[in-house]
């Protein structure tokens, strides 16, 4: 009995897998294309990229406020760094209460976020990260 490698077994994996979407799943959603361009004559397509670009530009403008907020803080945070440890747990719990939900998913969606112009402000993120994560 000969050894079979990983490598074979992802290629007789990636050939199966080709078999089944050209057999089974593209004759589906070709019928269910067919479909919708013959109910809605190409509307429903049309609708659903105004719907995605109409989400699109606030998600740009909520990333762009996320930037300037960091900006911010991270200047808040240089000050205060000079503060001991107590008064700095306090400032944190603060500005923790100045997230808008969207921000707080953006930062705990992408933890490999950086900013570089603002060290302080992805200390602040990875430490908030961190307190979510025990909480």
């Amino acid at each position: 009995m000969s050894k079979v490698g990983l490598h074979q077994l992802f290629l007789y994996f990636w050939g199966i897998g080709v078999v089944f979407l050209v057999k089974v799943i593209q004759p589906f959603v070709q019928k269910l294309i067919t479909w919708e361009e013959i109910k809605t004559h190409g509307y429903l397509a049309l609708i659903i990229v105004i719907v995605m670009g109409t989400d699109f530009i606030p998600t740009i403008f909520s990333v762009e406020k996320l930037h300037m907020s960091t900006k911010i803080w991270n200047e808040r945070l240089n000050t205060r760094m000079k503060l001991d440890e107590g008064k700095l747990n306090q400032a944190f719990d603060k500005l923790m209460e100045t997230l808008s939900w969207n921000q707080k998913r953006f930062l705990t969606s992408f933890p490999q976020l950086k900013f570089t112009d603002t060290k302080k402000f992805n200390q602040f993120k990875n430490r908030w990260i961190k307190k979510r994560r025990e909480s």
